[in-house]
Order: structure tokens, then C-alpha cells, then sequence
């Protein structure tokens, strides 16, 4: 596994940069090829900044993103975040990390975009990763 070094920050508080880490979403590719046989164009990627999130038991998209990638909802799911507990949006999605290849995630949508993220890497993903965080340093590593 290839790891990747991200931006340096001084001080007590690591800078958004250091807890973020660039992201690409895309339709799954099985998903894709009904659209192509159907003589259709699969929406393009989506790139952008993903907030890891230690905290998070599930991984989430932006709803927006995920209503731009045309990716199908498999079902409601039962979440609690800082608003309380509610519902979400499931959806499989293809998630792409520079250096690590890609892999398909079950993922909840919610609204993100606002803090300037289109995901949210938490728990369930990072369980099957190799994350490191250099506190002194200020830097850390995500891969799969």
C-alpha cells in the first residue's frame, strides 16, 4: 500500500487541510455499463475534499453529489449524528483515493457541502485502511 504525505500545520489544532484529504465518487461500474448499453452517458466524476471523521460509524456523501452521480438509493438507514437521530439515504458508490486504487462503499447521503466536503470517511471505511496520524508532524496517510 502507497501512502500519501498531506499538508504540514503548526500549532495545537491540526488545520483543516491535515484532517481532509482529497476524494473522487463515482457511479459504480456496474451501474455505468446499464446506462452505456442503454446507449446512455454515465455522469462524470466527482472530486473534492473528504473530512475523516474518527467519531463517524458510517461514511457519508453529500446528497447533492450524490443526486449529480445518479446513484441509486438501496434503502433508508437509521443514523445519529450531532442533529439527533434520524434517517439517510444509502447508496453504493465508488470511492477513488490517489495512490490506493478504488473500492465500493456503502455510504448514507446527508448535506456536506456547506463545511466544503463532499464525504465524510468514518469508521466503517477507515476500519479497512491503514490510517496514520503524525500529530507532531502534522501530516497523515490513508490507503487501502
Amino acid at each position: 500500500m502507497r501512502r500519501t504525505r498531506v499538508t504540514n500545520y503548526k500549532g495545537s489544532r491540526p488545520s483543516a487541510s491535515a484532517r481532509q484529504r482529497v476524494i473522487t465518487l463515482e457511479m459504480p461500474k456496474a451501474q455505468a455499463d446499464v446506462i452505456i448499453a442503454a446507449g446512455g452517458t454515465p455522469p462524470n466524476s466527482v472530486t473534492g475534499w473528504a473530512l475523516i471523521d474518527t467519531g463517524a460509524n458510517v461514511s457519508g456523501i453529500d446528497e447533492q453529489v450524490a443526486a449529480q452521480l445518479g446513484l441509486q438509493t438501496t434503502g433508508p438507514k437509521k443514523v445519529h449524528g450531532i442533529g439527533g437521530p434520524g434517517t439517510a439515504n444509502e447508496h453504493i458508490v465508488q470511492i477513488r483515493l490517489s495512490g490506493s486504487g478504488t473500492a465500493l462503499w456503502l455510504v448514507v447521503s446527508a448535506k456536506l457541502q456547506g463545511a466544503g466536503n463532499i464525504a465524510l470517511i468514518g469508521t466503517d471505511i477507515l476500519t479497512e485502511c491503514v490510517f496514520v496520524f503524525d500529530g507532531p508532524n502534522g501530516t497523515f496517510s490513508l490507503s487501502w
